[in-house]
């Protein structure tokens, strides 16, 4: 799914502390996936990330043949 890394470890401790700032990323992501249960499907949108490494002639081929499909 969509990771978040929300605390650390002190080196010197071993400690967990929490990272504020992710903290608050994490809350908010979890609010707006309650809030997409409520939504009908034809007011959610979806994104489609083509991700190729390293590039070549056959995987460009590929990407470009993906980008036209019509979901």
């Amino acid at each position: 799914m969509e990771p978040i890394v929300f605390a650390g470890r002190d080196s010197n401790t071993g400690k967990s502390h929490s990272l504020p700032d992710r903290i608050t990323s994490l809350c908010s992501r979890a609010i707006k996936w309650a809030n997409l249960r409520k939504k009908k499907n034809a007011e959610k949108r979806l994104a489609v990330t083509v991700f190729s490494f390293p590039p070549d002639k056959v995987c460009c081929a590929r990407t470009r043949a993906a980008a036209i499909l019509s979901l």
